[in-house]
């Protein structure tokens, strides 16, 4: 096997560049039929796709793994998988179907963190590389067929939500014989450009199905209640009118009078175009089943609207979706209230493993660096989570500028630069608690160079009297309590203390960054004293 699988893959799209904002806007479909002559003793797929993808051969999904391919900033590195589908192939024709998903490679509407200008941003595309026997045998290229009028999803946003119309929903794509006559050839793409590395932890899953505790009518619908809040999606099973229009509405939390509660999060760091936790799906007339591919919301309740009559219990069910990683620990006390609350702690973290630590799967959906920092020890303590944070460390160097600093979100779009030490912290806090939990110190010494340069870096802004965006952070604000240069002075005597003990364990030259240490904790706490 070579080292780079996808040696003569490329990269394919259906259009040269991606749309402007549109509620149509469909995903593209991407087909090829191939001939296998030999015995299949083993087959693997190589798979990569920076918006997401779904992989089939012969009408079977290549995985049961998720919004695969990893987050990252695109333009660095690449995360790309791997699948034995020898049971999937047969002597003889054979096809390789994909959809592609936008994810953040192409998020076209517009929020407070800027994906819309991601330096990335590119048409959804998809490369993969199928190797027989040990044996290169096909990989995507512009012999593939594509089109994006023959998709049912025709609108699709990680965080915004997904159309489907069922009207155009037909299987028979996804196996030999179809006439793709009409289709165009892919397009083979230049980008994006980062590194390929392929993925060193457990992808998503739908790893809980939850059943539905109640279905309500009120004056806008019919609301679902499904008990329990978690990360996700629904999926409803209905035969309504043709042309019928279903909006499925997600939220966390209802009022008094059962109408969704969003807390402002619908508006605050987003647009008046944007929509928030909105699915759709435009029936058939027959049966449809429906449940998003590329979307996933944070939600107890959905509210129905567009249906003739109340859905049945057993026409719907939830998938709770999260990284596929175990639990290592469990708490149990005498007290419900406390084993409530544990409970509660790990089915939000949970929720929250998406590629990284993320702060919430409601709103954002992204990997803050101050909400992981104060977090890393329960993870550690309650899940298998070291291979996720090994890839998540990885985005955050990559993340690093030349300069030492660092984005308040890991991956980035490019935007959140100043958010300070209290999100660049984890630089040091997460090897560093890596190690007093397991021995492993690799990821401690590796990392010096970024330690040192950032210290570099923080040391230049204290220089300039810079306090940074975010200190002591108190929900929409920093506390007036704790002065910003306090937490910031902080973190830069933690940064020379984690440095410090990181040349110990590499068995380098210490004492410049002992002295620098003893100097800067003697003026920390002289400064404390003052105040």
């Amino acid at each position: 096997m070579t080292r780079n699988p996808f040696h003569n893959a490329k990269y394919i799209k259906a259009v040269n560049k991606p749309d402007v904002f549109s509620f149509y806007d469909p995903l593209p479909l991407f087909r090829k039929e191939f001939t296998v002559d030999e015995p299949i003793e083993k087959a693997t797929i190589f798979v990569q796709s920076p918006g997401f993808a779904t992989y089939y051969i012969n009408g079977r999904n290549i995985t049961e793994d998720i919004f695969i391919s990893a987050i990252s900033e695109y333009h660095k590195i690449l995360w790309y998988n791997q699948y034995d589908v020898t049971a999937l192939l047969k002597k003889g024709k054979n096809t390789l179907c994909i959809i592609a998903g936008n994810g953040f490679f192409n998020e076209s509407f517009r929020s407070a963190w800027d994906y819309d200008k991601a330096p990335w941003r590119d048409a959804p595309q998809a490369m993969a590389a199928l190797y027989i026997n040990g044996k290169e045998h096909l990989v995507t290229d512009n012999t593939f067929r594509a089109d994006r009028e023959c998709s049912p999803i025709i609108y699709s946003h990680l965080r915004s939500g997904e159309y489907y119309d069922a009207r155009k929903a037909d299987d028979a794509w996804l196996f030999a014989g179809y006439d793709d006559s009409a289709w165009g050839h892919a397009i083979e793409s230049i980008s994006p450009k980062g590194t390929l590395l392929e993925t060193p932890c457990p992808a998503i899953r739908e790893a809980e199905v939850i059943a539905p505790l109640s279905v309500t009518e009120t004056d806008r619908g019919y609301l679902v209640d499904f008990g329990v809040t978690s990360a996700g999606y629904m999926e409803i099973t209905l035969t309504a009118q043709r042309d019928d229009e279903i909006t499925f509405r997600y939220a966390e939390e209802i009022d008094e009078e059962n109408h969704l509660q969003y807390n402002r999060m619908n508006r605050t760091c987003y647009y008046a175009e944007s929509p928030f936790h909105v699915n759709k799906m435009i029936a058939s007339g027959g049966v449809d089943t429906f449940k998003p591919m590329f979307s996933y919301h944070g939600f107890r309740y959905v509210l129905i609207e567009g249906l003739r009559e109340m859905p049945s219990l057993d026409s719907m069910r939830a998938y709770f979706i999260h990284q596929n990683i175990d639990r290592r620990s469990e708490f149990l006390s005498g007290s419900d209230v406390l084993n409530y609350i544990y409970r509660a702690g790990i089915r939000s973290t949970y929720s929250n493993l998406f590629w990284s630590l993320t702060d919430c799967p409601t709103r954002e959906k992204l990997g803050w660096a101050n909400d992981a920092q104060a977090s890393i020890e329960q993870t550690l303590i309650n899940f298998d989570i070291l291979s996720l944070y090994e890839k998540w460390f990885a985005d955050l160097k990559v993340s690093m500028r030349e300069d030492g600093a660092l984005p308040g979100i890991i991956p980035t779009s490019g935007w959140g630069f100043d958010a300070g030490p209290i999100c660049d912290g984890l630089l040091y806090e997460l090897p560093y608690r890596i190690y007093l939990y397991t021995g492993e110190s690799r990821m401690l010494t590796e990392a010096i160079p970024y330690f040192e340069r950032y210290i570099g870096y923080l040391s230049g802004m204290i220089a300039k009297g810079h306090t940074f965006t975010y200190g002591d952070w108190m929900g929409y604000t920093c506390s007036k309590v704790v002065p910003k240069d306090f937490v910031r002075d902080f973190y830069l005597m933690k940064a020379l203390f984690v440095t410090t003990f990181a040349h110990k364990l590499a068995n380098t030259d210490v004492s410049l960054w002992e002295a620098r240490y003893e100097e800067e904790k003697e003026a920390f706490y002289e400064a404390t004293n003052r105040k």
